[in-house]
């Protein structure tokens, strides 16, 4: 039933939205977070509460245009990729008390936790990637957790990301950048009660290697071309 308030009221306020929210909607996507929308100990869930959901989905669809327009045609299993992982940061988002419509609300809160929705997996990944890791440092920037970030640190993150991904004449490989490993992996041994554990090992190991075959090529054209960036973007 919340899906179809949802799309009831994207379509009664459809200028206020990015028209991607509707493939979402239509989508099977966003299934596990709504469901968790559902079960919130609320008597009602209030048209507010949901009109609030559709905005953060639509912050979240414009901040990743915004820094990673080339990927348009990938968003959707992108952004597949980001809600499943980040259920519980965006749920934090929905339930919090802080006012959309203040600017510097606005700011400091929203779009700072959007930002660090979209960069978690990246971050999360850094243990499987040991270049990764040395990207980072090459740029001055710290490995800790994604939640110890301040506004700075992910403003220099999400911009790195942006001139990596502008950098790539690949876009398939650029997928890795926002998928969780570890999460992809592990789900499927616990959905699958026939699988062995030391299966699920072997085929992490068989994934991190194809995985960083992928993402070496995608910062050896990064340092390639990292100097010509200023003349481009």
């Amino acid at each position: 039933m919340t899906k179809e308030k949802l799309k009831e009221l994207y379509f009664k306020n459809i200028k206020n939205y990015d028209s991607d929210i509707i493939i979402l909607l239509e989508s099977d996507l966003l299934n596990d977070v709504i469901e968790k929308i559902n079960n919130l100990k609320r008597k009602k869930i209030t048209s507010p509460l949901l009109e609030k959901f559709l905005l953060i989905l639509n912050l979240i669809i414009v901040e990743f245009k915004k820094y990673f327009i080339k990927l348009y045609n990938e968003i959707i299993p992108i952004l597949e990729k980001i809600i499943s992982t980040n259920e519980f940061e965006i749920l934090e988002l929905l339930l919090s008390e802080n006012d959309l419509n203040d600017e510097e609300t606005f700011n400091s809160y929203y779009i700072k936790n959007v930002h660090k929705i979209l960069i978690s997996n990246f971050i999360r990944n850094i243990k499987l990637f040991p270049q990764t890791l040395t990207l980072l440092k090459k740029h001055k920037i710290n490995y800790k957790g994604v939640d110890d970030y301040s506004i700075e640190e992910i403003e220099n993150i999400i911009n790195l990301l942006s001139n990596i991904i502008f950098s790539s004449s690949n876009n398939n490989n650029l997928i890795s950048l926002f998928t969780y490993f570890n999460f992809e992996i592990y789900s499927q041994f616990f959905e699958n009660k026939n699988t062995d554990l030391n299966e699920a090992k072997k085929s992490k190991n068989e994934v991190v290697k194809i995985e960083n075959e992928k993402i070496n090529k995608i910062l050896k054209e990064y340092y390639h071309k990292k100097k010509y960036l200023k003349y481009f973007k």
